[in-house]
């Protein structure tokens, strides 16, 4: 199932699995522990906003994120853009996986105590 939004704010204290969606604004999602793509793929037109109080896995390939991902929190994350992806201002408690389809470009600060892999196609 496909869902399509103009913009979204999720609140949840617990984890979250996001399904296949489609943002046409912005997406900001707050959760109190880990952050999952669950279904084929998340498309956001404006910015991702996450805050999440574990991992946050965003790792299907056909994913499309229009404007800048930025990780408020997160422990090991990974997010995967099919296009160019920007990443905003981030905190990163563990590591960090990036892959773009295009350019991989930064707008914010961006602090990672773990490991960092960057892909750009």
């Amino acid at each position: 199932m496909c869902t399509t939004f103009d913009s979204v704010d999720i609140v949840d204290v617990s984890y979250m699995r996001l399904g296949t969606s489609i943002v046409t604004g912005n997406l900001n999602i707050t959760t109190g522990e880990y952050l999952l793509e669950w279904g084929m793929n998340v498309e956001v037109g404006g910015t991702t906003t996450i805050n999440a109080g574990g991992d946050v896995t965003l790792d299907n390939a056909p994913n499309i994120f229009g404007g800048a991902v930025s990780i408020t929190s997160g422990t090991d994350v990974i997010v995967v853009d099919s296009t160019p992806l920007e990443m905003g201002a981030s905190t990163i408690s563990g590591d960090l996986t990036l892959q773009s389809g295009g350019a991989l470009t930064q707008s914010g600060a961006i602090s990672v105590a773990g490991n960092t892999s960057l892909t750009a196609g």
